[in-house]
């Protein structure tokens, strides 16, 4: 932004900066009846719908006659969970999403078939004429059964939803087959949109991140004043027009989550941001779930800064990444890179940040219009022996 990048020009002016280093170093939820969701997975609306926050897949309370009687979440990120429904007298069905990067999807669904066939007394498995399918847009490995129970069937189903598996389970009376399906058919299409993404996602690879944290004090001394300052002006007024200052940088337009990661039992969420096009943006996020709100820390380049280090020739081969998080009207800066970090130091920073001991590098206040600048004595990453 050219009012950031002259307004930090007047500041520096007078300073003679060293120069720096230049080597490249690698909603609040709801709970169903009974039981307590995490808040940074399911997020139920007033109507009781429930958002799958890691995908946007929608379980709403109700498809039909039947009922949402379930939300399960099997693993600390938020990567494997599932939906139940339930019509009593009549049957259920069970929707799993589950993230299944680099997956073989024919062996989870034997697996699928051993764990249903195993729940099932005298489970049998229908002859090929018999193993009908609910109307689709996409192909389904899908397998029925009969039971000792007089006129029930049982049925599982897997399909790719990206590099995520959607599996439904379920059961229901043989005379009623075509309702079922009709259901099934139905509870599938309302997860096109979730499909859709997840697929952008797929396409999508992960970006290359080497990026490595700056940790000599002085040159954090200087960057947290320009990111202080660089922070502050974007959010001033143009001096010439009088208008809001405009977004620094195109913010993504869809978040894939990559892969969670655990930092002394603390799960953290790994993502990327896309492009309108598709592509991979230079934006990162990593989410913190404990027992309110994520706690979400932003990882991106600075334009400004990028711009003003360039201008001062003390660019870097790598350009220069920030890590922000969002606290009230404060926005925090907890550490500086030379190039896209990876997720295990965002983790790791988002955990001492959650602890209570991460350096707070800079902030500003958005509402107050103020600047705070600490240079801590050890920087994140770089504890005392």
């Amino acid at each position: 932004m050219k009012s950031a990048v002259a307004i930090l020009a007047a500041c520096l002016c007078a300073l003679a900066l060293p120069a720096l280093a230049a080597t490249q170093a690698p909603g609040s939820a709801m709970a169903d009846p009974g039981k307590l969701l995490p808040r940074g997975v399911f997020v139920l609306g007033d109507s009781g719908n429930a958002t799958h926050l890691q995908t946007g897949w929608q379980c709403p309370a109700r498809f039909g006659d039947y009922r949402r009687d379930d939300l399960r979440v099997y693993d600390a990120y938020g990567l494997d969970v599932s939906c139940d429904y339930a019509l009593p007298g009549e049957g259920s069905i069970t929707l799993y999403l589950t993230k299944r990067t680099g997956g073989d999807l024919k062996a989870d669904f034997e697996g699928g078939k051993s764990v249903l066939a195993g729940r099932i007394a005298g489970a049998t498995l229908l002859a090929d004429a018999e193993q009908k399918t609910f109307p689709s847009d996409r192909e389904w490995l899908h397998a029925l059964y009969s039971s000792n129970t007089q006129g029930q069937i049982d049925g599982v189903w897997y399909a790719w939803y990206g590099d995520w598996t959607f599996e439904v389970r379920a059961t229901w009376r043989a005379n009623h087959s075509d309702a079922a399906f009709a259901m099934m058919t139905q509870m599938t299409d309302a997860a096109r949109a979730t499909g859709a993404h997840l697929a952008r996602c797929a396409a999508s690879k992960p970006p290359v991140r080497t990026g490595k944290p700056i940790t000599d004090k002085d040159q954090l001394q200087q960057l947290s004043m320009m990111a202080g300052i660089t922070t502050g002006a974007a959010s001033l007024p143009d001096p010439k027009t009088g208008k809001p200052a405009a977004e620094p940088a195109p913010r993504p337009s869809e978040w894939c989550a990559e892969e969670g990661i655990d930092v002394l039992k603390t799960p953290v969420v790994m993502w990327r941001g896309l492009n309108a096009d598709g592509t991979v943006s230079p934006f990162d996020r990593a989410w913190l779930i404990g027992d309110g709100d994520p706690v979400v820390l932003d990882a991106s380049p600075d334009p400004d800064l990028n711009t003003i280090l360039s201008e001062l020739n003390k660019a870097g081969p790598a350009p220069l990444y920030t890590a922000t998080l969002k606290k009230g009207d404060d926005t925090l800066v907890l550490g500086f890179f030379r190039g896209r970090p990876d997720g295990g130091t965002l983790a790791v920073i988002l955990f001492e940040y959650h602890a209570g001991y991460a350096s707070v590098l800079a902030s500003f206040n958005g509402k107050t219009n103020t600047i705070t600048i600490s240079v801590p004595t050890e920087p994140n990453g770089h504890p005392k022996d």
